[in-house]
């Protein structure tokens, strides 16, 4: 019951019931029944569809004509999505549908274009270059101070005049960076919803790397309404 790193292990400790030369053999003679070229089944909603009652992954049948169902409400007759069936082809075809309109009403909101993020560029600069002025003219007073040349109240009014331009500075400059911090928010979600709009304008059908691309889960429901969580936060705002 131990991992094998725990084990006290001694070889040849006693005679072996299988010689090692005919084990071997055996066990390359079993080799030749895998079957390295057996046909994977893959499909675009693979891993995705889940049940909205229970939140199980929905199993699905690999026949002509495949659907999926809630296999762990098979023998319980009370719950909701007991014997729910859904046609594998219908829900690829419902969630590809569901993408494609969200994104044609979220292209109408957001027409093309890119967020200028360069704007805020030399005003940063600006506010950085003060701020490095104003700590350096506080050096230069305090040195003043020690080598006597002001008095220690001209000292203090001079650099409470200082601090206060100072931290005006440093909160415009706060501000400027959450202003670009913004608005890199906004290019990032511009440019998800681009590569988004393309996959899915450029399909003609759910695909798994559509699928990969948008969609987290598709929980189903036994009205056979759908609900899609998709990877990309905010995508169709």
């Amino acid at each position: 019951m131990k991992d094998r790193y725990k084990w006290y292990i001694i070889p040849d400790h006693h005679p072996a019931i299988v010689e090692k030369a005919i084990f071997e053999k055996v066990q390359a003679s079993q080799l030749r029944f895998s079957q390295p070229n057996k046909k994977k089944w893959d499909y675009p909603l693979k891993g995705k569809a889940f049940c909205g009652c229970r939140g199980h992954a929905l199993s699905r049948t690999m026949q002509k004509t495949s659907y999926y169902y809630c296999r762990h409400s098979e023998s319980d007759e009370e719950s909701r999505c007991h014997k729910m069936r859904i046609n594998a082809v219908e829900l690829e075809k419902a969630v590809f549908i569901t993408l494609k309109k969200q994104m044609e009403a979220a292209a109408s909101l957001n027409p093309d274009g890119t967020v200028r993020l360069e704007a805020t560029a030399p005003e940063r600069s600006e506010y950085e270059q003060q701020i490095e002025e104003l700590q350096d003219g506080k050096r230069l007073l305090y040195e003043r101070y020690l080598l006597g040349e002001i008095d220690l109240d001209t000292y203090k009014a001079e650099k409470a005049a200082c601090d206060e331009l100072l931290l005006k500075t440093k909160n415009a400059y706060a501000a400027v960076l959450a202003q670009a911090k913004q608005k890199q928010e906004e290019q990032a979600r511009h440019d998800n919803r681009q590569e988004a709009a393309r996959a899915v304008f450029n399909s003609e059908g759910l695909t798994a790397e559509l699928t990969d691309l948008l969609i987290d889960r598709v929980l189903v429901y036994p009205d056979n309404r759908i609900e899609i969580a998709y990877k990309i936060k905010d995508i169709f705002d």
